[in-house]
C-alpha cells in the first residue's frame, strides 16, 4: 500500500498552547500519528554534534534508521592523507570557542574543529593563538566534495590574520609531528 506524503500536523496547524509555545517545541507531535513514518534530513555527521543524539533523547524508544553520508571529518583527513583514529573532534558550530576547546587542542596532537560562518576558522585560530597555541600547524578544508573545494595551510597565528572567508570548513590542527 502506497502512503501519500503529508505535512506534519505542527506545520499544517501552527496553533499555540496556553503557555505560548508552538507545537514545534514538543517532539511528541512528530510521532502522534501511530504508524506514520517521519523523515528528518540534516546536514553533517548525524552522530558527531548532530541531531541524532537529540532525537534519541527526546523520543526514547522510537525506532530510528540512520543513513549517513561521508562526514566532513572523514573527508578532511582523507584529503590530508592522515589517519584519524587518534584525532580529537570538537565543535564550535553554533557555540563559539571556549576554554574547553583550547584545552582539547593543547592536550591533543591532532584535532578536528567543526566551524561555522560566525565562528570561522580564523576566529578560532585567533582565540587559540591568544592562548599560546599560535605555533600549531593548521589546515582549513573548505567546501569539501564541491567543485570549489580548497585547502589552506599554515600556522594558527597566520590563520588568525587571514582575511579569506571559509564556508563549510573543517579546521584540522596538528602538533607538527603528524
Amino acid at each position: 500500500m502506497k502512503r501519500r506524503w503529508r505535512r506534519p500536523s505542527w506545520r499544517r496547524s501552527p496553533t499555540r498552547g496556553r503557555s505560548g509555545t508552538s507545537r514545534r517545541a514538543h517532539p511528541e507531535w512528530f510521532v502522534a500519528d501511530a504508524g506514520l513514518r517521519v523523515v528528518v534530513l540534516v546536514s553533517g555527521d548525524p552522530g558527531i554534534y548532530g541531531l541524532l543524539g537529540t532525537i534519541r533523547r527526546l523520543l526514547p524508544g522510537t525506532p530510528v534508521r540512520v543513513v549517513p553520508g561521508i562526514s566532513a571529518v572523514q573527508l578532511a583527513f582523507a584529503r590530508l592523507g592522515l589517519p584519524w583514529e587518534d584525532a580529537r573532534i570538537v565543535s564550535v558550530h553554533g557555540r563559539g570557542p571556549e576554554e574547553e576547546q583550547a584545552r582539547e587542542v593543547a592536550g591533543h596532537a591532532k584535532v578536528a574543529v567543526l566551524t561555522d560562518p560566525r565562528h570561522s576558522p580564523a576566529a578560532v585560530a585567533a582565540y587559540l593563538a591568544a592562548r599560546g597555541l599560535g605555533y600549531r600547524h593548521a589546515f582549513v578544508l573548505n567546501n569539501l566534495s564541491l567543485k570549489h573545494e580548497r585547502v589552506w595551510q599554515g600556522r594558527l597565528e597566520e590563520l588568525a590574520a587571514c582575511r579569506e572567508t571559509f564556508d563549510n570548513a573543517v579546521l584540522v590542527i596538528l602538533d607538527g609531528s603528524a
